[in-house]
């Protein structure tokens, strides 16, 4: 039996897909093994971030309706921040600040290019202090691997391995449908996380 062109595609697509995911497992396991030990007293870090969500439309900040009860629960043994602004309107070099500390104009994002190792990462911080780093990401137009945000968690979820994300990130699936999908839901995200 020989496979058809057709056949052959879709083999050699799933193939490389596997070996990338397979790739990223290795590399996570080996970056584990070599974490140096984490302080004993060192706290937990989660940082959440919201991309396009005002504190206004949160129950969190006195919004009258409970738009954000698994928030507030968390604000209660943490810390919330009553005023914070964004570097910039848009997700990549606001995220890139955030990550770095840096303004936008500091960094070398902008539309066609990544965030570059020119600065640290917190992640990079955490991860040399024994941290175990994890990202989850939704926004698959910004936060992806191509963003560089991904820089110095052990772990950075952005695509899910499916035949669906296969497909609707193919070119051709693209151009037929004229559909690009640029986020998931929170609860892909939550499910990963």
């Amino acid at each position: 039996d020989h496979l058809d062109e057709d056949e052959e595609g879709v083999a050699l697509v799933l193939g490389l897909a596997l070996s990338v995911h397979g790739w990223r497992i290795i590399r996570e396991r080996r970056e584990l093994a070599t974490l140096p030990p984490a302080s004993p007293d060192a706290p937990n870090v989660l940082v959440i971030v919201l991309d396009t969500v005002r504190a206004a439309n949160l129950s969190l900040y006195r919004y009258e309706r409970p738009t954000s009860p698994h928030l507030e629960a968390l604000a209660n043994g943490g810390m919330v921040f009553e005023q914070a602004f964004s570097t910039s309107p848009w997700t990549l070099p606001s995220h890139a600040s955030m990550f770095t500390g840096r303004f936008p104009h500091e960094l070398s994002t902008n539309w066609l290019r990544p965030l570059d190792a020119n600065y640290p990462t917190i992640a990079e911080m955490l991860k040399a202090r024994g941290y175990m780093t994890a990202g989850f990401v939704a926004n698959l137009r910004y936060c992806t691997y191509e963003s560089g945000l991904n820089r110095g968690f052990i772990h950075y979820q952005d695509y899910s391995l499916s035949l669906e994300t296969l497909i609707e990130s193919s070119w051709l699936a693209r151009i037929v449908t004229q559909h690009v999908r640029i986020k998931r839901n929170a609860d892909e995200v939550n499910q990963e996380f």
